[in-house]
């Protein structure tokens, strides 16, 4: 099924637990369909869960919620802006156009030489 073997051994631990759980309910003939059942269900519910955190994770940048904006960031911020703005004003504006195009867009140098 291309599970590691954490998550291998996640899944036999959760199928010994279950087996211990529910020994008196389990039919004796058939305890390799039980097992086997079992272990393939655990590891379809582990699948879902790891989707399902992804998907949240997904969902919000982890990096900006973590990340505290202080007022000392918030002024340096603002005094790189205007440092960027004054240097922009002083080069010629095809250089200047091209570090805009470079910089903010994330365009390579070839495809704005086109």
């Amino acid at each position: 099924m291309g599970a590691s073997v954490e998550d291998a051994e996640d899944v036999i631990q959760d199928t010994a637990y279950k087996f211990l759980t529910y020994i008196d309910s389990v039919d004796i003939s058939n305890i390799d369909g039980w097992l086997f059942r079992v272990s393939v269900n655990s590891y379809y519910d582990l699948y879902r869960k790891r989707k399902r955190q992804s998907n949240i994770l997904m969902k919000f940048n982890v990096k900006e919620l973590f990340e505290e904006v202080t007022p000392e960031k918030a002024a340096l911020q603002m005094e790189l802006k205007r440092d960027i703005h004054k240097i922009l004003e002083i080069i010629k504006p095809k250089h200047a156009e091209f570090l805009i195009l470079k910089y903010s867009t994330g365009l390579k140098i070839e495809d704005i030489a086109h």
